[in-house]
């Protein structure tokens, strides 16, 4: 996690991209959770620290 330093003296506080604002620190965002489906229909969206990545099911190994 990065720690957020609120920006010239303002309250708020400020995180990169991909990343949001939690009591102390800043998390990464989950996008495959919280926006709808990022990516498209057929694609598996993979969490990525600060973004997400769209792989088509093609690319998974399926062990058993």
């Amino acid at each position: 996690s990065f720690l957020c330093e609120p920006m010239d003296g303002s309250s708020s506080e400020e995180c990169p991209p991909g990343f949001k604002y939690f009591l102390t620190s800043c998390i990464n965002i989950d996008e495959c959770k919280e926006v709808d489906n990022p990516c498209e229909e057929e694609e598996v969206c993979i969490d990525t620290e600060g973004s997400y990545s769209c792989e088509s099911p093609e690319e998974f190994e399926v062990t058993v």
